[in-house]
């Protein structure tokens, strides 16, 4: 569009009422009409006029940033008043980019500079905002849902860095060498309490101890065992693992996994044995995880069914589903292809499907019983993976677990991700 500038017009925009303003070229006040300037022949410095048009269309977006900031105080719904604070902040840095074009020996260069000044102070105030609603937007959810939030355990973490451009602002990974996760790029709710019960999520931990002792001993996962009939119990899956039957270790785990048998996970246990399993746990850095007790189904205990205690958090199991997925340790990929298999898709999968179409499924492991219901699922969303454990102490309210993980997805796929 075309601008037809007033010198008096010019002037009063920008503040130049100290000068004449001659053809976009700025005089010195006391230069009178008999001054001669280059520009007075109607000739216009094509530089200058660029300069001009950034500054003018920096206070433009500046005025727009400002009328989207009180319409973001404004609004009603919080989504939306979160939505108009990011487009705020896209004015400011546009802004902000309009006034960088100004070079260094332009006449509009203090004045632009000043704008900067004033213009980053803003921004600095808006990405607090936009800061502090990533901080808290898993309590308003949670709230939202009307969940008794005392029952409810919930971890997230972003497993992958930002792209590159803003690498330098996410440099640390997600899982320390001790396995702990850090905390800037997870949202917690009680993660770090103890689950009434991990149900069938202890099944991950297991299949991390097994990966560890295959590794440790150069076991081949191919290698047989049978399966003991003192580890009956009742079963689900597909394709259940059969006492008095041979089964490759990874197809036992696979089957424990994806399938969720019980009698292979008990197999397991008698394979690895307690000390082992917490003595791998405890080197991969999981120590708010252990394995007392084997699995039993409605009715039948297994033989030797263990008198200790089962227990785990949604930190550490998110913190597993991290290293699985990661891939870095020998035998993640064994893992991570059971867990995209899972055939319970009841949970996770299922809460995904309604909403944004840029939330991605890539993987599952649930756990019922009548003290608690959970999963631990791997998400994708715009191309950045996320890890999210939810579980529902002494309840089985599948329906409130599915909300829960819909929200949250949905709050990814509009808001990015958790640190930028």
């Amino acid at each position: 569009m075309m601008r037809l500038w007033s010198v008096a017009a010019i002037a009063a925009a920008f503040g130049m009422g100290t000068g004449l303003i001659v053809g976009l070229k700025v005089l010195p006040s006391g230069a009178g009409d008999g001054s001669k300037s280059k520009a007075a022949d109607g000739a216009i410095a094509p530089q200058r006029n660029s300069d001009l048009d950034s500054y003018q269309d920096a206070i433009v977006l500046a005025n727009q940033a400002i009328a989207t900031a009180e319409s973001a105080e404004n609004a009603e719904a919080r989504a939306l008043s979160l939505k108009l604070t990011q487009q705020e902040r896209i004015l400011w840095q546009n802004a902000l980019a309009k006034l960088a074009r100004i070079p260094a020996r332009s006449e509009l260069h203090e004045r632009a500079t000043a704008k900067q000044r004033l213009y980053r102070q803003k921004l600095a105030i808006v990405e607090g905002t936009l800061t502090a609603a990533k901080q808290t937007f898993l309590a308003d959810i949670i709230q939202a849902v009307d969940v008794d939030s005392t029952r409810l355990h919930v971890t997230l973490c972003q497993l992958d860095p930002l792209p590159v451009a803003s690498a330098q602002k996410m440099a640390s990974p997600l899982l320390a060498a001790d396995g702990q996760l850090n905390r800037q790029r997870c949202r917690h709710h009680q993660g770090d309490q103890f689950l009434a019960s991990p149900a069938s999520l202890i099944k991950v931990p297991i299949a991390i101890a097994l990966m560890f002792k295959v590794h440790e001993a150069n076991l081949d996962p191919s290698q047989k065992i049978l399966i003991d009939p003192n580890n009956f119990t009742e079963n689900g899956g597909d394709e259940p693992i059969e006492v008095g039957n041979e089964y490759s270790l990874q197809e036992i785990m696979e089957q424990m996994i994806e399938g969720s048998d019980n009698i292979a996970t008990n197999q397991l246990v008698d394979y690895l044995g307690y000390a082992y399993i917490e003595k791998a746990l405890t080197q991969l850095g999981y120590r708010q995880t252990s394995v007392g007790h084997k699995l039993m189904g409605d009715q039948v205990m297994p033989i030797n069914f263990g008198n200790g205690t089962n227990r785990a958090t949604t930190d550490n199991i998110t913190a597993m589903m991290a290293q699985i997925y990661s891939g870095t340790r020998p035998g993640d990929d064994i893992i991570l292809a059971a867990l995209s298999r899972q055939q319970d898709q009841e949970i996770g999968y299922s809460a995904l499907q309604s909403v944004d179409p840029a939330v991605k499924w890539l993987g599952e492991k649930t756990g019922q019983n009548n003290r608690v219901i959970g999963t631990t699922l791997a998400v994708e969303i715009d191309q950045v993976r996320y890890i999210l454990t939810v579980a529902l102490d002494n309840d089985s309210d599948i329906y409130m677990l599915q909300q829960i993980i819909g929200q949250i997805a949905t709050y990814l796929a509009q808001n990015g991700p958790l640190k930028d």
